[in-house]
């Protein structure tokens, strides 16, 4: 599912009307007809609470229909002296034929009714504010939404919650918490900033049938994972052996840490990459050789080491080592004597944060990065709050500084090659345990050992790594990376085409 900015949906509609020749009133109307299938049919009485422009219109819309099956609806606009849009006035004078209930807030004096209906209401219809929000509210807006917040039961936002900003999800002073949104046409891309899952609640997509040769022309490349992770995993072949799936190298581990090479490469091997090879540290590797049965170990000081990434077809380094010179050693012997992909995560990250030249020079993008904030925020010289609230363009600003695509991790991980950028939608806080990114390291690196290029690999193993936990969450209380790997190879099957 594309997912847009507030230029661009507005670019798609224009072409629509004026290029297509679409009347903007029908095109209303095909909104507000699929905003009502998310209308509780139960519910008896109803307040909408709309502006001046077209999403007012949409929700005066929404008001009619609701009259002619007899429910109890009162309007409130609030235009503040705003002259309304052409087809929000449409609405509204059929609604006054119709002897609906309007009322025009005016004055702070006249939120006594509002409040008063809302705490009466079973549901409350948003339309104040559409995506193309992007200034501070004045108290008048405020003390309406504080009263939307402070008295409803439940909310319907249309389209966006009135108050946030449609470009960067910032809150411009006060916001709709709403129990669902419904989103028209596309995901707008506020929805995926940080903290914006606090106002929208469930988001749901209604089409508005806009052609799709004009939303290919508006394309800001922008995805949520469900676009490409369908059936993109290749079937077997039956006459298959190891050697088909690739040679796949690990790089992790050290004397402090011990879990996280098990979990990155066992991760790896039930992906299903045919020959894994974890090389660790001196002191990890009886513990290994006891834990793994189904891969090779070696340590970083075995002759045989270089070897080994010279003939990989990918390898996975970071995971549970040390950021000191041991490990930029580790990660310049991975970089210098490789030429297949390679996937850095945890530490190795962070050695790059200081020589990002290491990443320089390579024609090919086939190396994955995949930081959480913190991480991120070393590697750019930034905040953490900074990463957060520009999640998408820091992610893309990175993948074309270091011709790396870059899995940028957290609640709606932003995969990004510079050009392409997708935004995940599996996962949840049930997985947030330790050892999850290890995880998601082998994961990634077991797909693109099987052949997968390593963007697409990045999309699809992030998308799964959500998905398993997902699906455990239904039944468990809190998923572990352990938890995961049981279940890769069962779930796997799903995506196999």
């Amino acid at each position: 599912m594309k997912i847009v900015t507030p230029d661009a949906m507005r670019k798609i509609e224009d072409e629509y009307i004026n290029g297509y020749g679409m009347d903007s009133f029908a095109l209303m109307e095909t909104a507000v007809i699929s905003i009502m299938k998310h209308v509780n049919i139960k519910d008896r009485n109803i307040v909408v609470v709309c502006g001046f422009g077209n999403n007012a219109g949409d929700a005066l819309g929404v008001a009619r229909h609701l009259i002619v099956l007899h429910k109890i609806v009162k309007i409130f606009i609030c235009s503040n002296g705003r002259e309304l849009s052409r087809d929000c006035i449409k609405n509204m004078n059929i609604l006054y034929k119709m002897n609906a209930s309007i009322e025009f807030i005016r004055k702070t004096e006249d939120l006594n009714s509002l409040n008063k209906s809302i705490s009466e209401s079973d549901v409350v219809i948003d339309g104040l504010f559409g995506t193309g929000l992007s200034r501070q509210l004045d108290t008048y807006y405020t003390d309406i939404i504080k009263s939307i917040n402070t008295y409803s039961k439940y909310v319907l936002s249309i389209d966006i919650p009135s108050g946030m900003n449609g470009e960067n999800g910032y809150i411009m002073g006060e916001c709709v918490k709403a129990n669902k949104t419904v989103a028209l046409q596309f995901y707008k891309k506020c929805f995926f900033c940080d903290k914006a899952k606090n106002y929208t609640g469930d988001v749901v997509v209604e089409s508005l049938g806009i052609p799709k040769e004009i939303s290919e022309k508006y394309d800001e490349k922008v995805y949520t994972s469900d676009e490409i992770t369908d059936k993109i995993l290749p079937k077997r072949n039956k006459y298959s052996h190891k050697g088909t799936f690739g040679r796949t190298t690990i790089a992790a581990g050290s004397e402090k840490y011990t879990g996280a090479a098990y979990i990155a490469t066992q991760a790896a091997v039930k992906t299903g990459a045919g020959l894994v090879t974890l090389a660790t540290s001196k002191e990890q590797v009886p513990i290994m050789q006891s834990k793994l049965a189904e891969a090779m170990i070696c340590d970083y000081e075995d002759k045989y080491f270089v070897e080994i990434i010279k003939k990989s077809n990918v390898v996975a380094c970071g995971p549970g080592l040390d950021s000191n010179d041991s490990s930029l050693k580790i990660v310049e012997e991975v970089i210098t004597n490789s030429e297949c992909p390679i996937v850095f995560d945890a530490d190795a990250i962070n050695v790059l944060s200081a020589h990002k030249e290491l990443l320089f020079g390579r024609k090919d993008k086939n190396i994955v990065l995949t930081p959480h904030p913190g991480e991120m925020a070393r590697f750019c010289g930034c905040s953490i709050e900074d990463v957060n609230n520009k999640r998408i363009e820091i992610a893309k600003n990175t993948a074309i500084e270091t011709n790396c695509i870059i899995v940028l991790k957290g609640y709606n991980t932003v995969i990004t090659d510079g050009e392409k950028i997708f935004i995940n939608t599996t996962g949840s806080s049930a997985m947030a345990s330790g050892g999850m990114g290890d995880c998601l390291t082998g994961i990634v690196t077991g797909l693109i050992s099987q052949g997968l290029d390593p963007f697409k690999a990045s999309v699809l193993g992030v998308y799964i790594h959500g998905f398993i936990g997902d699906s455990l969450s239904k039944q468990m209380y809190s998923v572990t990376a352990t938890d995961i790997i049981n279940k890769i190879s069962l779930y796997l099957k799903e995506f196999e085409s």
